[in-house]
């Protein structure tokens, strides 16, 4: 169906007034029937998830999209308000905005981004590089217009960049982990139920797909030799897994998008999706000289903290990176070019 936000006010103003059905039809139509899953007290209707609004009013919602184009739509039912957020970039989640202006409607607590300052592109240079953990563990900064951005090359810095998250939100990430874990290992030993489980589609369909996909590369690289899953993130408001597939002459990167509590796209990129860091106004430490970074996670309302220290010439110095335990270094370790 293709829309717009006008004309879906436009079907919320005629099912409230009854112009389409009538007082009756319209309570069948919004009934709860169907438990949507054991992670959520919402129901389905006929065409609408319907659950308790944050004043304990009811909501009716459905969200939608395609991979590029994206529309939540929010009616509470007892309010006479109506919310509908729609998004047309694969890069940005409508449906993670709406959770925040939904707050706002409600007059709830709702973090704030951090707000930008301007920095010349030849500052923003200065910090690009490769920046490695005590561990040898690298990650990758890159000026871009406006900012930088910051891509993980390994776990340990991947999941730096998870370090503000929430336990809730971390707990989440390590279940969406241990999902993609068994969904591969399993496919590994011939058993595609756990890969059917994680798309929530039939084994039959998933199974063709996947093994078309491991020939395709191992025609390139060798025998399928293992797999091992690198950590999960949310950027622009998805949520995704990473995992590696090994191979014996190179390995590919697996990148999963989640849909809810299933896989809704899988991707094969070159490297994970980069962090979006602007650059912010933080006071600095005396006798130091640094630009100061943030990043915001507009699904979870994390705010990640990021500090580049610049010598008196040349490149970065180093990356320190805030997290609850303290602020972490990354030692410069090249231009990466």
């Amino acid at each position: 169906m293709i829309s717009t936000t006008g004309d879906l006010y436009r079907w919320h103003l005629a099912l409230a007034a009854g112009t389409v059905l009538s007082a009756a039809e319209r309570e069948k139509f919004q009934a709860p029937h169907i438990s949507e899953g054991r992670n959520t007290p919402s129901r389905y209707a006929y065409g609408w998830s319907i659950n308790a609004a944050p004043d304990g009013t009811r909501i009716a919602s459905h969200t939608g999209g395609n991979g590029v184009f994206e529309t939540d739509f929010r009616r509470y039912l007892d309010d006479r308000t109506v919310l509908v957020a729609s998004s047309n970039r694969a890069d940005y989640s409508a449906v993670s905005v709406a959770g925040h202006l939904e707050s706002r409607l409600f007059g709830q607590p709702d973090p704030e981004p951090p707000e930008p300052i301007r920095l010349a592109p030849e500052e923003l240079r200065r910090c690009a590089g490769l920046y490695a953990l005590s561990s040898g563990e690298r990650l990758r900064a890159r000026a871009v217009a406006g900012g930088l951005e910051i891509v993980a090359e390994a776990p340990a810095t991947l999941g730096l960049l998870l370090a503000t998250q929430d336990a809730e939100e971390r707990e989440l990430m390590a279940g969406r982990d241990q999902k993609v874990a068994d969904a591969l290992a399993g496919a590994e030993r011939g058993d595609f139920a756990a890969l059917a489980d994680l798309y929530g589609a039939p084994a039959d369909r998933v199974q063709r797909p996947f093994r078309a996909t491991v020939n395709l590369f191992a025609h390139q690289l060798g025998p399928w030799t293992g797999s091992a899953v690198l950590g999960s993130s949310s950027i622009g408001g998805y949520p995704y897994t990473y995992a590696r597939l090994d191979f014996a002459h190179g390995s590919r990167l697996a990148q999963y998008r989640w849909d809810g509590p299933t896989v809704g796209t899988v991707r094969f990129p070159a490297e994970p999706l980069a962090y979006r860091f602007l650059p912010v106004r933080r006071a600095t430490p005396a006798g130091e000289r640094s630009l100061s970074f943030g990043a915001y996670d507009v699904r979870t309302g994390a705010v990640l903290d990021l500090r580049c220290r610049l010598p008196s010439s040349g490149q970065a110095l180093s990356l320190e990176i805030a997290t609850p335990a303290g602020r972490v270094p990354l030692v410069w370790a090249g231009s990466g070019t």
